[in-house]
């Protein structure tokens, strides 16, 4: 029974160091969040790679509003790159995403922009 309590006090003594090393680092301004307010950009694109696992994934749905909500807050326009699916195009409406690029076939694409719910088309056949 001796042996677990040290074992665990060990590995909280660990966890403890890596938590204060971690620290050190965020004080230290070696984040790449603390460069974003000084890159010289007007639009924050969205990968494709996000969009098209937003609907089936609620962490990357996550990461979408907070990158849509991150950069209206240093007043970036937003360009989510990829939509296929008129779901896709209406949850980035939802999350107010600035502009949808979308990949799809042309009727579909075609359908999607007369709905409103794209702003730019690449046709695939």
């Amino acid at each position: 029974m001796e042996d677990i309590r040290v074992k665990h006090r060990e590995a909280a003594r660990r966890a403890q160091a890596r938590r204060r090393r971690g620290d050190r680092r965020l004080r230290t301004g070696y984040s790449s969040l603390a460069y974003l307010a000084r890159l010289p950009v007007e639009t924050l694109k969205i990968d494709r790679a996000f969009i098209i696992t937003m609907l089936d994934d609620p962490n990357t749905a996550t990461l979408v509003q907070t990158m849509i909500t991150l950069a209206h807050s240093f007043r970036l326009k937003v360009v989510a790159e990829g939509v296929e699916t008129e779901e896709q195009a209406k949850m980035l409406r939802l999350l107010r995403c600035d502009r949808c690029k979308a990949t799809c076939s042309a009727s579909r694409c075609r359908a999607m922009q007369n709905n409103g719910d794209v702003t730019e088309v690449n046709t695939i056949f």
